[in-house]
């Protein structure tokens, strides 16, 4: 399943990632990684971090 699939991705990484940037690196739909941290994040698994204008997702 693909949830499973970016949550793996993300707990890989060590830096914040957008939304772009998971999808682009993990070769994921960009809509399904969007869709997919949205749910993570309202589970409390991924944390959210603003930089400037741009919002970037870490593994809780």
């Amino acid at each position: 399943m693909k949830r499973e699939e970016i949550f793996e991705f993300l707990k890989g990484k060590n830096k914040p990632m957008s939304a772009r940037e998971i999808a682009k690196e993990g070769n994921f739909n960009s809509n399904t990684v969007r869709r997919v941290l949205g749910e993570l994040k309202r589970e409390g698994v991924v944390n959210i971090i603003r930089e400037e204008e741009k919002t970037k997702y870490i593994k809780s």
